[in-house]
């Protein structure tokens, strides 16, 4: 049995926006996902999708992952492509210089046993306003249900993004194919992605961070401004050929946290830090201080300002300040096989301070007494001659 939704108005396409559909059918009970807002980069996937990791096959290396058939072919950059707005690594309101899958008729994405039990892509264009229509498929290539008829696009082949929009589905039995259709012009699609049952391998989340300085040394009571520079890189286990991406929960990770504790004999000074650093208990040496990032996607780079104002006195024998940070996450995306680049430290050196000597000074008898003797060596050298 079919079951078709049909979001006639857009006041109940926006109902629909980032929640899940349940749509129940003779073979399992389908939970379908469809979002009337853009979908920009994989921080628009709706909460509840694939429910974990899932795998994503966004094209940019001009290739399709051997575990999908996929009736489209790779195009671009340039031309009219469509890619999702992200995957150029900017979000500008256009697809051009991005990777996307094209075809003059409807697109299937199908799978191989075991199946998935998500399985999403994006809709980037179809030349003119279409009515889309996404239909999954359980393994025994009976239909689970539909979304659509939905009328997106806008009548573009230049590339722009608003029109992009997410259709996917869960369902624990297992997903065999989905296929995507419309009334009027060509099919383009990107960011397929999948749950991958039986993955033995942990996924492959790398966090790093980098610590840097404005200056190799520091005077007492001067000032130290740190660069605390992060990433985060998420890659599936890869098969034999070409590989998507693994995607958490929340990007590559989330809960993303920095932290940096006050080193000896100096100082947070959170005014000339990025905004949002605490330290606990205060902001004097042994203090812990943390930053929450938050959500990081696979790729994403950042970067965030730390200071400390140098004690002005330093005990006898100090002559550096070093400072150690490190990055962490709440384990939601997997492991991190790699934690030796999570923390990173710098020593700066104290510049040496030239001692300056007092001068010695002579009172008025004294001044009298070195007259006198100035003038007794005179009249002596004087007689000699």
């Amino acid at each position: 049995m079919m079951t078709n939704l049909y979001p006639t108005r857009r006041r109940l396409a926006c109902l629909l926006c980032l929640i899940a559909l349940p749509l129940t059918t003779v073979q399992a009970q389908a939970v379908f996902f469809f979002s009337d807002t853009p979908y920009l980069s994989v921080a628009d996937r709706p909460a509840g999708f694939g429910n974990g990791p899932v795998l994503l096959e966004d094209f940019e290396d001009g290739l399709i992952d051997p575990r999908l058939t996929v009736s489209a072919g790779v195009v671009g950059p340039g031309g009219p492509t469509d890619s999702v707005d992200a995957d150029d690594g900017t979000i500008d309101g256009s697809g051009s210089n991005g990777h996307s899958a094209f075809s003059f008729s409807p697109v299937e994405v199908s799978f191989a046993a075991p199946f998935p039990t998500a399985v999403s892509l994006v809709w980037t264009d179809g030349g003119t306003n279409a009515n889309v229509t996404f239909e999954a498929f359980g393994p025994t290539n009976v239909s689970l249900g539909t979304i659509g008829p939905v009328l997106v696009g806008d009548a573009s082949i230049l590339g722009t993004t608003a029109e992009d929009r997410f259709f996917g589905v869960n369902d624990p039995a297992g997903i065999s194919r989905v296929l995507i259709s419309h009334t009027s012009g060509g099919y383009e699609i990107d960011h397929i992605a999948w749950s991958e049952p039986g993955t033995a391998n942990p996924p492959d989340l790398s966090l790093s961070l980098s610590l840097s300085g404005a200056s190799s040394s520091v005077a007492a009571g001067g000032t130290l401004v740190y660069t605390l520079d992060y990433a985060c890189n998420l890659v599936a286990p890869p098969p034999a050929g070409p590989s998507a991406k693994l995607i958490g929960p929340g990007g590559c990770a989330s809960g993303v946290v920095l932290t940096d504790t006050v080193p000896a004999n100096s100082q947070f000074v959170s005014a000339s830090s990025s905004p949002g650093w605490s330290c606990a208990p205060n902001n004097l040496a042994g203090a812990v201080c943390s930053l929450a990032v938050g959500t990081l996607d696979d790729g994403q780079t950042a970067s965030s300002q730390w200071t400390l104002l140098v004690d002005a006195v330093l005990p006898a024998g100090v002559t550096t300040i070093s400072n150690t940070a490190s990055i962490s996450d709440d384990a939601q995306s997997g492991g991190d096989p790699n934690p030796a680049n999570n923390t990173s430290s710098l020593v700066v050196a104290i510049a040496a301070v030239l001692a300056v000597s007092s001068i010695p000074s002579l009172n008025a008898f004294g001044l009298f007494g070195l007259a006198l003797l100035i003038a007794l060596g005179y009249w002596r050298h004087s007689r000699r001659v």
